[in-house]
């Protein structure tokens, strides 16, 4: 029988606490060992019972759930899940969530917005059963400066006016990446200098409205351009697309992309072997493929059309990743070319295949 999972709600709210603790104590395998109200609260409550998740909502009366969430991962590292409510600022604050360490978000009930409240309890239970089993990866987070700032304040990532036009790539680079992603993006891609030589392609499970907040973020932050992928966008050296959330991304024998509505593939949609497999299919062994942090199999069909095609596959260390899941998949079917560290994937894709580097090696 599976371990009884602790659990402390955090929310200003006592209804929405009464709320959320029915939903988890009429399941099978939850114990809720505390309800707090505030930021100060909720610290006490995890120092003094050491759940295996809190539920965290972004709004407390203290202090914000971001500056809670950040404290959290500073002095006592545990799995959370983000409960936000629907706004303007929502996809915003949820990647800021996970950039900080969150293991996912949640968005709750809002006034006026119509909530299957049904789907929403299915949803809190698969996804605080999923984050007792994340492992929190400190090394690896984003840290708030002096505890403070929004990504809602980011500016957009288009090139200034009168930038030198980026050359059309040769060759091309997919980064594929699920749970924990946002950070392990961030730590191979600000690694690499903004004169690399490919076009480089993510693929990250996420909402529609994340993946052009996590675009945004990564402009900021690194020193290539990226932005989310449009329809008949060209694949340039140097420059990122992530692919839009809840949409399918392939490319055409012109290197431009073509976004697909679809069903879902093995559940995702995008997926990232679909993506891998198209790419490779118009740039041939000039094509790389990346595996990061995520639960299931994605990607590692993908990563069998790269091998097979005489590409390049890189795959990040098991043990920095917050969910290991789809990396150790791809290692226990020997398709990794190189495993590391996602700053160390950065060198070995800057030497284009990892220089005399022993397969499965940094």
């Amino acid at each position: 029988m599976a371990p009884v999972i602790r659990v402390v709600i955090a929310d200003d709210s006592p209804t929405v606490c009464r709320l959320l603790g029915s939903y988890l104590t009429e399941a099978d395998g939850f114990e809720v060992v505390a309800r707090t109200h505030t930021g100060m609260q909720t610290l006490e409550a995890v120092r003094a019972f050491k759940p295996h998740v809190v539920t965290l909502d972004c709004d407390l009366p203290d202090m914000s759930g971001l500056d809670t969430l950040d404290l959290l991962m500073r002095h006592c590292p545990t799995p959370v899940v983000m409960l936000s409510a629907l706004n303007s600022q929502s996809a915003d604050i949820g990647l800021e969530a996970l950039q900080l360490g969150a293991v996912d978000v949640i968005w709750k009930y809002s006034p006026g917005v119509d909530t299957d409240l049904g789907a929403l309890r299915q949803e809190i239970l698969a996804k605080v059963r999923i984050a007792a089993r994340v492992k929190v990866i400190r090394a690896l987070r984003m840290r708030r400066p002096g505890n403070e700032g929004r990504l809602a304040a980011l500016a957009g990532g288009q090139a200034a006016p009168g930038a030198e036009a980026l050359p059309p790539a040769e060759r091309v680079v997919v980064i594929g990446a699920s749970t924990g992603g946002p950070v392990a993006l961030r730590a191979v891609l600000e690694a690499l200098p903004a004169g690399f030589d490919a076009a480089l392609v993510v693929v990250q499970h996420m909402p529609a409205a994340f993946t052009r907040a996590l675009a945004r973020q990564l402009n900021r932050c690194v020193a290539l351009e990226v932005r989310e992928a449009r329809e008949g966008d060209s694949l340039q050296a140097g420059v990122v697309l992530v692919a839009p959330g809840d949409r399918h991304m392939v490319f055409d024998t012109g290197r431009k992309v073509r976004l697909k509505d679809g069903p879902k593939i093995s559940g995702h949609r995008p997926n990232i072997s679909l993506c891998m497999r198209s790419a490779v299919e118009v740039f041939g062994l000039r094509t790389s493929a990346v595996l990061l942090t995520g639960m299931g199999t994605d990607g590692v069909e993908g990563l069998q059309a790269v091998r097979e095609q005489g590409g390049r596959v890189y795959v990040q260390d098991p043990a920095t990743c917050v969910v290991d899941g789809m990396p150790r998949s791809a290692i226990e079917r020997g398709l990794a070319d190189h495993v590391a560290a996602p700053e160390e994937l950065a060198a070995l894709l800057m030497r284009g295949g990892g220089g005399d580097a022993a397969p499965g090696t940094v």
